[in-house]
């Protein structure tokens, strides 16, 4: 939806960026629910985390700043210097 509220060349980048994320999703999901070896591990993965978080916050904190900030700023950093 906010793909639509671009124009111009903004608006092709946008449309981009919207179809490889779709893509990304239902290949992600294919894969995952195509291949039942790894089909259990998601929601086992939510429940260890749910589990870990409910003995101590810190650990949901640091997860969540690792996976959203610190683990793409490493990525970020891996790209532009190579």
């Amino acid at each position: 939806m906010a793909a639509f509220a671009f124009d111009g060349v903004e608006a092709t980048a946008a449309l981009t960026a919207a179809l490889v994320h779709l893509m990304f999703n239902l290949f992600a999901v294919i894969v995952i629910f195509g291949l039942p070896v790894i089909r259990d591990l998601p929601p086992r993965g939510a429940t260890w985390l749910a589990n870990l978080a409910a003995e101590r916050k810190i650990y949901a904190g640091i997860w969540a700043l690792g996976v959203f900030v610190v683990l793409p700023l490493i990525l970020i950093f891996a790209t532009t210097a190579f």
